[in-house]
């Protein structure tokens, strides 16, 4: 199912959005309602995990970061292989607005489960 994967015991669920199969951001032209989609989800979500994403600017972009972030969002996010100044400047540019404070902003050096495991 494209639009999410519940994930949780009885009393607290999640709701995962599953990727859609022929997304192209930064290669090709960009399917507009796929972004539109993507930016809703992102819109609607309380926390967004972003697992094995690379931050290019042009996706980031493409996403509409960091207009699309709402009041009280967190963000998380592996970075494995990058440079803390990498992620310094990924957390400033994309996701530190006056919408969220730094505090609700987690980018780690590790794998997408460490994440998820430490995080959900």
């Amino acid at each position: 199912d494209s639009r999410g994967i519940e994930y949780g015991k009885d009393s607290t669920k999640y709701q995962f959005t599953t990727p859609v199969e022929n997304i192209k951001l930064i290669y090709g032209e960009t399917d507009e309602p796929v972004i539109k989609e993507l930016q809703n989800r992102i819109k609607n979500a309380i926390n967004i995990f972003f697992l094995g994403f690379g931050y290019a600017k042009e996706n980031l972009e493409i996403l509409n970061f960091p207009d699309i972030i709402q009041p009280g969002q967190k963000v998380f996010g592996t970075t494995k292989g990058l440079k803390p100044r990498e992620v310094n400047d990924i957390r400033e540019k994309y996701f530190s607005t006056d919408k969220i404070p730094v505090k609700n902003i987690t980018l780690k050096n590790c794998n997408s489960l460490e994440l998820i495991r430490k995080y959900l």
